[in-house]
């Protein structure tokens, strides 16, 4: 990764509050984060804290309905999905 790069992504931690969650969890989550900057750029460029609730609680809803078979891929997937969706939470 160059250093633009390395940089785009350390400002995309800090809009998105990354380092408010645990250790365990905030490791995942810049881990993530990083593989879709890499595949999804355009999009994960604007993921903000609300976002990651969001993902959170549509992950937890899905854990409960069936049984995931790739809980990395499909956390990541709520990611993506929430950055799209977050509109539908505005009033």
């Amino acid at each position: 990764m160059s250093v633009y790069e390395e940089h785009e992504l350390k400002k995309i931690y800090v809009n998105s509050q990354v380092d408010r969650f645990y250790d365990g969890r905030r490791v995942l989550l810049k881990e993530m984060i990083r593989e879709l900057y890499i595949s999804d750029r355009d999009i994960i460029l604007g993921l903000k804290l609300d976002h990651l609730d969001r993902a959170f609680s549509k992950y937890r809803v899905a854990r409960e309905k069936t049984c995931i078979e790739n809980p990395k891929q499909y956390f990541k997937a709520c990611i993506l999905s929430a950055i799209k969706e977050i509109w539908l939470d505005d009033d």
